[in-house]
């Protein structure tokens, strides 16, 4: 039977609440990241990168050699592209018209 487990990354501030937080699960060989959320007054201070971390290390944990990741346009796709993701696909005008839904892959080593 192959290994299949969702799992989450959760950073609190002082208080408890959520700063930022990501969730994914691993299936054998494979990870993927189902949602990625950062505090709006927080983006772009390097939460996104070190939940990405976060998650490649679990996948790894769990022997997974690859990790996909789907960004809207109207996210932060190329973050993932900085990340050392490669995007594989694209599906232009969803959910939005005028929008794409981008897929990105990471080889996990």
């Amino acid at each position: 039977m192959v290994d299949q487990r969702e799992f989450t990354v959760k950073v609190e501030d002082e208080e408890g609440g959520v700063l930022a937080g990501l969730s994914g699960w691993s299936w054998g060989p494979v990870a993927g990241i189902s949602m990625v959320w950062v505090r709006e007054k927080e983006r772009g201070s390097g939460w996104g990168a070190r939940l990405l971390d976060a998650a490649e290390g679990v996948a790894r944990e769990r022997g997974c050699t690859r990790i996909f990741v789907s960004s809207a346009t109207f996210q932060a796709p190329y973050s993932y592209a900085s990340q050392g993701y490669v995007e594989i696909a694209r599906i232009r005008d969803y959910p939005l018209d005028g929008a794409a839904d981008v897929y990105w892959v990471k080889a996990l080593p």
